[in-house]
């Protein structure tokens, strides 16, 4: 499937003529189409890439452990018809860090990028900790800021990945955020 925008011609007002579109005259496309050897045959070569594999099952095994709900706010994974959670590595896959449940959370999009940017994590005791300004977007979902953490404590973040992620992640919070 294409996506298309409609063009419009020097008022503004009306579609520009469908043949301008592609061709060499549109603007930017100043090169003659007479420049290319489109009968020339293509090269093809191989190439070999190292890729990390990854456990792509882990996925539903971490949203079954957390019941389809984020750690901070607590909302399901699906909101509004929309898949809202995503899961989240406490030590990045490209530092080591395994996909184990305990290395893994689900959190919402918000909280994710909350996370990522060092403004939201968890203490030694799994309390939700961070700036103000993260804080304040999971109290509009969980007032108390308890973490809903998975029922069964062994699927609980490993307090090895979290000092890792507090070590490194964590940051300054900047005085427009407090």
């Amino acid at each position: 499937m294409r996506s298309c925008r409609l063009l419009r011609g020097p008022g503004g007002s009306s579609p520009a003529e469908p043949a301008h579109v592609g061709s060499h005259h549109a603007a930017g496309m100043a090169e003659d189409a007479g420049a290319f050897d489109f009968d020339q045959p293509r090269r093809i070569g191989t190439m070999a890439v190292s890729v990390r594999l990854r456990a792509y099952r882990q996925r539903s095994r971490v949203r079954s452990a957390y019941a389809g709900r984020c750690l901070y706010t607590g909302r399901g994974s699906v909101v509004n018809g929309r898949y809202e959670c995503d899961w989240s590595h406490w030590m990045s896959v490209a530092e080591g860090g395994p996909d184990a449940i305990a290395n893994t959370s689900l959190v919402s999009r918000t909280a994710h990028f909350y996370v990522e940017q060092g403004h939201l994590s968890l203490d030694e005791t799994y309390g939700i900790i961070g700036s103000d300004i993260a804080l304040d977007d999971v109290r509009r979902h969980n007032p108390r800021l308890l973490p809903w953490l998975p029922l069964d404590p062994a699927d609980w973040p490993s307090q090895t990945y979290l000092a890792w992620h507090r070590a490194r992640c964590r940051r300054a919070v900047p005085s427009w955020m407090s």
